[in-house]
């Protein structure tokens, strides 16, 4: 056994009758004493349920994982995890956890249970999994047992992803966060970070790796029990934040930036954090090195308040970085100067590689190479190379120039591309040139995954899977996802829509001349007057009502303009990815650059309770042609009630169904 690797090493999924259940069952029994007892008849039935995943390395059994799922929470809990004492260092352990995230990619996570005084609880970290909690054991003893948690889908309740257009996102050092809460009132600059004033300007949130180093304190120091909870928690999956971290040890030479502050800043920088606040001495040195790495800014609490006080707030996306930009598609031609090219260099990238790289892909202009740019006042500020490659389109260069936000900019380019080569027949986007942080956070943003050879790509194939249909990246069943698949779903497989019959619909009534700011002219009769710059370059968008309580996000929203003329009708579907409702005022100083209401507007939309709601849509797709009222009646009864679409509703999937099939080619 001795001679075995990490590249002999095999998995695969038994069934009931496969010898290789025996073998598990005899590695069990050797290692009970740490695993505890289980009837054989469960590793026979896990098998029989494809629960169970086997290890094995020159037809021996070196490992092996037991599990169930919860439907409850979508999540995965290990029973058993075990691996042969003479196939350690082997990645066997890491190749099993992968391999369940890989089986269960919609899953919220994965769970585990296991003594604090094992030797595995050094092991887990390094298998991608966070400390979230604990409970006392049921040894006489008095052992701790310590709940660990990977998470799987992008989407799980463990995740926060900050919205594109809303608050930044700062997560708290372990150090700041205790000033807070125990206080230590000797750090005057963390208490700061309570002011009434920061609840409109920023988020506050912690890493799973600071809230695991929270609850350990909490061991010590009672009054921080349960502390944790209070804020959010980013916890993005392993394989987002391990490149990460891996660029900030290439990066940081400090030695005092240690290996649980590395993890914290990869886990804030992979969840799109702009900031993480500390007063370690250590990570301010090496400040400028890890936004290199990163692209989050490293500050103390005092640079943070003045930073948003400056109004420098608006870190994730900025719809003013697009005005006055044009879009075109240019030729070899058109390929920027040596002088030119400087401005999308990346740090220590030689002007004379670049331009080689950039001359050697229009070189394949025969072949179907095309350059595109964002230019602004003639000036190019963004440029992408691209060459068709039987049905997929590889974006080969993807710059932004400094000069301009970049991750908002990278955004808006992303997406029209990705409209351009579903519009040429590709089924797929690939993306090479994905060094810059910048690019990587807009690709994760508009939906590419990223692929092993570090390349990210996007579907980009229309396609309709109803509710009797398997959704095609996971084999599940259509009619078992919940709506925050679905809208993940569509991100990723964009422009392929997915039905399931259940996912909430709303048919929001708007008035024509707001639809013509927020949704643009109406293609069968177009304005002399084009809706205001902002709005056409946003990835979202606000719309403002009087309080309403009962929408449920994420949910999709059928725009209907009222009235006869040419403009009216149902217009658009977006995706509703959030409803909050406060006071008018509070809204509009939150959302007001997103919608096309002035503050006045949204003060008098409030009701006698004073409240206001702001509908967050995204993702908005205008028909080609507007579907009349009396048309949508034939298949939605319910339309030929009077009255019945003077306010919002909840309507029947199957309301948006038809109005696709009729108003998008």
């Amino acid at each position: 056994m001795s001679t075995m690797s990490k590249s002999n090493v095999s998995l695969h999924r038994p069934n009931e009758a496969d010898d290789s259940v025996e073998k598990v069952i005899s590695l069990s029994k050797a290692h009970q004493s740490l695993l505890g007892q289980l009837p054989f008849q469960v590793f026979r039935d896990a098998a029989k349920m494809d629960r169970l995943v086997v290890a094995t390395a020159e037809s021996a059994v070196v490992g092996y994982v037991l599990y169930r799922t919860r439907r409850r929470d979508r999540s995965v809990m290990l029973v058993h995890l075990c691996v042969a004492d003479d196939a350690r260092g082997m990645g066997v352990a890491r190749s099993l956890i992968d391999e369940l995230a890989s089986h269960h990619p919609a899953a919220s996570g994965i769970g585990a249970w296991c003594r604090e005084d094992y030797e595995a609880t050094s092991a887990w970290p390094h298998l991608g999994f966070d400390r979230v909690g604990t409970r006392a054991g049921k040894a006489r003893s008095g052992t701790v047992l310590v709940h660990w948690w990977r998470p799987v889908s992008d989407r799980s309740l463990l995740i926060c992803e900050p919205d594109p257009d809303g608050l930044p996102v700062a997560a708290l050092d372990t150090n700041v966060f205790r000033d807070l809460k125990e206080p230590r009132l000797q750090h005057v600059e963390s208490q700061a970070l309570a002011d009434g004033w920061l609840t409109d300007a920023v988020e506050f949130v912690l890493t799973s790796q600071v809230a695991a180093e929270i609850d350990e304190a909490a061991t010590i120091v009672q009054s921080l029990r349960g502390t944790a909870d209070s804020l959010r928690r980013l916890s993005p999956r392993p394989e987002l934040w391990e490149p990460t971290k891996a660029a900030i040890d290439s990066q940081v030479n400090d030695p005092f930036v240690g290996e649980h502050d590395r993890r914290h800043i990869a886990q804030a920088a992979a969840a799109g954090a702009a900031f993480v606040v500390t007063r370690d001495d250590a990570m301010l040195a090496s400040s400028e090195a890890i936004e290199m790495a990163t692209g989050v800014v490293v500050v103390r609490p005092s640079q943070l308040l003045l930073r948003l006080h400056a109004g420098l707030e608006g870190e994730s996306y900025q719809t003013a970085a697009l005005y006055d930009t044009t879009w075109s598609i240019g030729s070899t031609a058109d390929v920027p100067t040596r002088s030119e090219l400087t401005a999308f260099l990346h740090p220590g990238e030689r002007l004379a590689a670049f331009a080689m790289r950039v001359h050697s892909a229009m070189a394949g202009a025969g072949r179907g190479a095309r350059l595109w740019t964002i230019t602004r006042e003639g000036v190019a500020i963004a440029m992408a190379a691209a060459m068709p490659v039987g049905d997929e389109l590889t974006i080969t260069i993807f710059r932004v120039s400094p000069s301009v936000h970049q991750r908002t900019l990278a955004r808006q380019f992303l997406d029209r591309l990705r409209h351009h080569a579903s519009a040429s027949g590709f089924n797929r986007i690939m993306v090479e040139d994905t060094d810059a942080p910048y690019a990587t956070r807009a690709l994760r943003d508009e939906g590419f995954q990223y692929a092993e050879d570090q390349t990210w790509w996007a579907h980009c194939r229309p396609g309709f899977y109803g509710p009797g249909d398997c959704e095609p990246l996971s084999g599940r069943p259509v009619s078992s996802l919940s709506a925050a698949e679905v809208f993940e779903l569509e991100t990723q497989l964009w422009p392929a829509r997915i039905v399931t019959g259940s996912t909430p619909t709303y048919v929001v009534p708007i008035r024509p001349g707001w639809a013509l700011n927020l949704l643009g002219a109406s293609k069968a009769a177009p304005t002399l007057l084009p809706r205001p710059d902002s709005l056409g370059a946003a990835r979202e968008h606000v719309y403002y009502r009087s309080a309403i309580s009962t929408l449920q996000t994420p949910a999709r929203l059928l725009w209907y303009v009222s009235g006869k003329g040419a403009h009216g009708g149902f217009r658009a579907v977006s995706w509703l990815t959030q409803a909050v409702t406060s006071h008018p005022r509070t809204l509009y100083r939150r959302f007001g650059a997103r919608g096309v209401y002035g503050e006045a507007d949204v003060v008098a939309t409030a009701k006698s309770n004073g409240l206001a709601s702001a509908l967050v849509f995204a993702r908005t797709e205008v028909f080609e042609r507007s579907i009349p009222l009396a048309e949508a009646r034939t298949f939605y009864s319910p339309f030929e009630t009077n009255g019945y679409l003077q306010s919002t509703r909840l309507v029947s999937e199957h309301v948006f169904d038809q109005l696709c099939q009729r108003g998008l080619p």
